[in-house]
């Protein structure tokens, strides 16, 4: 999904390599499509709001809810949490599109580093391939984001966050690794 504000493009070259990626600006975008991905963003609650006056928010809710491999990638994550807390005026409050049980609140600092993780055991099924790996990426934002409910996975910090065929991750770059794009 291209929303005004996304960023971090640049990490899906290495997919349109291998795949038939489409920039989705509308709900007819989504049609027969085999995932959705929320990419990072400038501006997580103006994204959100541009989601639903779009009906793009009601399209990726629908696609969850068919079985449709959802995917949100740092400000992706953020919006597919419960809601937006944000304190100190930095991007926006709001309620998220409700399909992981998640909260950011948005904080004056902002994390930017590399990480390397070796993902966690349990993913559910439609990640699975993912278990176990060693991935490399960076973390820029804004936010931090604790789990209020129910999930299949998660780890520190909720850095990877799953539930059933819904999927979240703070890391930018995970998709220019060639063998994690294998799986």
């Amino acid at each position: 999904v291209r929303y005004p504000s996304a960023s971090n493009l640049d990490e899906f070259v290495r997919l349109e390599q291998v795949a038939d990626v489409r920039w989705a600006t509308r709900p007819a975008h989504l049609d027969d499509v085999a995932i959705v991905v929320l990419p990072g963003s400038k501006h997580v609650a103006a994204d959100l709001a541009w989601l639903r006056r779009t009906g793009l928010g009601d399209a990726v809710r629908a696609k969850a809810e068919t079985g449709i491999r959802v995917l949100g990638i740092c400000g992706g994550l953020q919006l597919l949490g419960d809601r937006l807390v944000d304190p100190h005026g930095v991007d926006g409050s709001g309620e998220g599109l409700g399909l992981l049980p998640l909260t950011t609140t948005f904080g004056a600092g902002k994390a930017v580093r590399r990480r390397t993780v070796v993902l966690p055991a349990g993913w559910p099924a439609p990640w699975g391939s993912l278990s176990g790996r060693e991935v490399r990426g960076y973390e820029i934002r804004h936010g931090r984001t604790v789990v209020d409910g129910s999930v299949d996975l998660t780890t520190d910090e909720a850095l990877f966050v799953a539930r059933n065929n819904v999927a979240g991750w703070y890391l930018h770059g995970l998709l220019e690794d060639s063998d994690l794009l294998k799986v």
